[in-house]
């Protein structure tokens, strides 16, 4: 039995039938009550262990077209190929910004775009953890790809929260780089990459939680279900926050990330949260390719600013672990949260909630 799950890009005439995602419902038993999903209100985290594929089954995106109406208020913030704006009731609205060719030939982007796009939706829709921003659907109703509906996060991306409060603590820097991992960990273990980990796709709730966000880059490991899901983006991410391998280069015209190189930009954001020092923070964009391939690392442990720049830096020692050149020399996402708790541990910090969940996983 095959079911034919409504597409993303149903509402586009000009696309043809490989938008339309199937998926094989016919040997999946699933060990919770069924539920439909509700417009602005995610499905809670399952404490069941189940495949991205089977959670893409259980959580199809919803489609609110109709029901979002861009606000007056205007623009959040841009990133590469979207702004995201303020949508009525308060939700944020992530609109690319691209238009698709009026004429028979399409644009060279509007292929890759759109299965970037349905990748995306497909992905983060199937998400359910404490700090990943929850997705609320899609909708066709702002330009000719469809936009991208979640929560409102009052007080932004952390890249700008952090410099904006300088009331932000030390500890709550520590903690706020917990639970980034833990957020990394749940895609980790989902065989998700990332793909484009860096301050500005954190966002900070009104609670002050941190919300892993932007899944435009994902790349899925072992994937085995419908295809079209796992092209690889010819975009690497931000360039201060990649690993080497991902540079672009003549004998490495196509990288691909992977949980390594996911581990590389997570030291990048440990260190930017913890220590408040932008990798490569003294090097300007156009010599950044030739620095990172150079085999310097984002910061040297003398720039930091806080009592973790000690010599005897259990801190430090982990970020130099996480810049390891090889690949397979860096330590696992798991082995970092355990790091990171025992840091916080010595240094006296105490917290039992969040922070902790998931880390007894193998």
């Amino acid at each position: 039995m095959r079911e034919n799950l409504k597409s993303p890009f149903s509402a586009h005439p000009n696309l043809d039938n490989g938008s339309t995602v199937f998926v094989d419902v016919a040997n999946v038993e699933f060990k919770i009550t069924d539920r439909q999903p509700s417009p602005f209100k995610p499905i809670a985290m399952l404490d069941q262990e189940y495949t991205l594929e089977q959670l893409m089954k259980l959580r199809p995106a919803v489609d609110l077209t109709g029901l979002v109406t861009i606000s007056l208020a205007g623009s959040r913030g841009h990133g590469g190929f979207a702004t995201v704006l303020s949508g009525d009731p308060q939700v944020a609205i992530k609109v690319l910004r691209f238009s698709k060719s009026r004429n028979s030939k399409p644009y060279i982007y509007e292929r890759p775009l759109e299965r970037r796009t349905l990748r995306e939706i497909n992905v983060w829709a199937a998400l359910s953890h404490p700090h990943i921003l929850p997705f609320y659907g899609f909708t066709t109703d702002h330009g000719d790809f469809p936009s991208m509906v979640s929560p409102w996060c009052e007080h932004g991306n952390a890249f700008d929260y952090l410099r904006r409060d300088e009331g932000v603590s030390f500890e709550e820097r520590f903690r706020l780089t917990q639970q980034v991992a833990s957020g990394i960990q749940y895609l980790h273990d989902l065989k998700i990459v990332h793909g484009d980990i860096k301050p500005r796709n954190v966002l900070i709730d009104s609670q002050h939680n941190a919300l892993v966000a932007d899944f435009g880059l994902v790349r899925l490991d072992e994937w085995q279900g419908a295809r079209g899901m796992t092209t690889t983006s010819i975009f690497t991410g931000s360039e201060r926050y990649i690993a080497p391998e991902l540079v672009v280069t003549r004998s490495n015209p196509n990288p691909k990330a992977t949980k390594e190189s996911d581990i590389w930009a997570l030291g990048c954001v440990t260190m930017e949260f913890v220590e408040n020092i932008e990798p490569y923070r003294d090097v300007p964009n156009h010599l950044l390719k030739e620095t990172i391939l150079d085999g310097e690392k984002p910061a040297a442990q003398g720039e930091g600013e806080n009592v973790l720049a000690d010599t005897d830096s259990p801190f430090w020692d982990l970020l130099r672990s996480c810049w390891e050149h090889e690949p397979k020399e860096r330590p696992r996402i798991l082995d970092i949260r355990h790091q990171l708790h025992a840091i916080a541990e010595n240094l006296g910090f105490n917290w039992k909630d969040e922070v902790m969940r998931g880390m007894s996983a193998s």
